[in-house]
């Protein structure tokens, strides 16, 4: 027979912090412990710890609960209010993982049961009041801002590929809204990470999940030293952090327009091939990389490839690059166009025998004409 969640819920007012940590490892319990920084319980053995634990961590949490939310985002935040709101319980969906099973676990906060068949996340009957009392003090605009700035750091990622933690920091001055941010920006991160895969982290970097090993991308990134990271808004790096982003630019639109209309793909596999390629580029793909594999993808004819080659180069031209530290190819070009210009032009306007613009006090032909 099947089980409603308002039963399930009813289960869950029986689930108490015996429950939930009776069967945890000594190193579980501990992790827990230094979570909520439950004081003078660190020689114990695991029974003592565990007993413990049942007495303390509700008043632990009454002081220090807070201090860990300030470091979430409006996502976590708004799973806790349900969670309280409904007894404790919350079921879990398709898009739930392990790691955010295990983040809620080292918090002591939810733990994952399964009750007829039915898999939930259960808070226990001790801490719902205690984290009910919580939330109300919670400052809800500083978790909105929390927000945005993962959804900018995200953001940062999508275009620059990766970056040092201080980079991030550096980054982040930029944009005057996210001095109001409570926590430190390291902290807010390095949670999100905890309870979340999209974002890569290590001790040096915080870069592109996919990317293995972003020391590549950075040591080809340090050969231009003189150019800096592109400017952004802090519009431009939200909706690049949101989920299933794309840049998808007028580069863009004309492959996948070539690609439906004259090579008749269906319009989401042209969109995809041409979502492909757009990564390929970001990534630091060569443009015959990325002939290869379009052709690998599409076994196109070479008159074909032909065809479509001159829409390949365009849109190679037209993607921020993370090697380019987020600009394309084409706007670099057309700056270095434009100094050029810019210094000829600078140069048959100072005559031979002018003063030279540098403030020397010497005539041009013998200074700096000939740099």
């Amino acid at each position: 027979m099947s089980v409603s969640l308002e039963q399930v819920r009813s289960a869950a007012t029986a689930f108490t912090l015996r429950d939930a940590l009776g069967d945890l490892s000594k190193d579980a319990l501990t992790t827990i412990r230094k979570h909520a920084s439950v004081k003078n319980v660190s020689k114990l053995n695991r029974e003592q710890l565990l007993e413990a634990l049942i007495e303390l961590l509700p008043a632990s949490y009454e002081k220090e609960l807070l201090s860990l939310l300030n470091l979430m985002d409006e996502e976590r935040i708004a799973l806790l209010d349900f969670a309280v709101a409904k007894n404790g319980a919350v079921a879990v969906t398709d898009e739930w993982t392990e790691q955010m099973t295990q983040y809620w676990l080292e918090l002591g906060l939810l733990f994952k049961q399964n009750i007829a068949d039915r898999d939930v996340m259960i808070m226990p009957v001790e801490l719902i009041p205690v984290v009910q009392e919580v939330l109300k003090q919670l400052d809800r605009k500083a978790i909105a801002l929390n927000t945005s700035y993962l959804a900018s750091v995200k953001g940062m990622i999508y275009y620059y590929g990766a970056l040092t933690h201080e980079q991030v920091e550096q980054i982040t001055s930029r944009y005057p809204m996210f001095e109001q941010l409570k926590a430190p920006l390291m902290h807010i991160i390095i949670n999100y990470r905890h309870y979340r895969a999209d974002l890569g982290l290590n001790e040096t970097f915080v870069h592109h999940y996919a990317i293995p090993d972003p020391t590549l991308i950075v040591k080809e990134r340090n050969k231009r030293e003189d150019l800096d990271f592109a400017s952004l808004t802090a519009l431009q790096l939200q909706e690049a952090g949101g989920a299933q982003f794309v840049f998808r630019s007028h580069a863009h639109q004309l492959l996948v327009d070539m690609l439906h209309k004259q090579f008749q793909l269906p319009k989401f596999e042209a969109n995809l091939v041409a979502d492909q390629s757009e990564f390929g580029i970001r990534a630091g793909l060569q443009l015959q990389d990325l002939l290869e594999y379009v052709n690998r993808e599409l076994k196109l004819s070479e008159e074909a490839m032909n065809m479509l080659l001159p829409r390949l180069i365009i849109m190679y031209n037209n993607t921020p690059q993370w090697c380019l530290k987020g600009h394309t190819s084409a706007e670099l070009t057309l700056e270095s166009t434009e100094a050029e210009q810019a210094e000829k032009s600078f140069g048959r306007q100072l005559g031979r025998n002018d003063l030279c613009y540098c403030g020397s006090g010497k005539k041009y032909k013998k200074c700096c004409m000939n740099n």
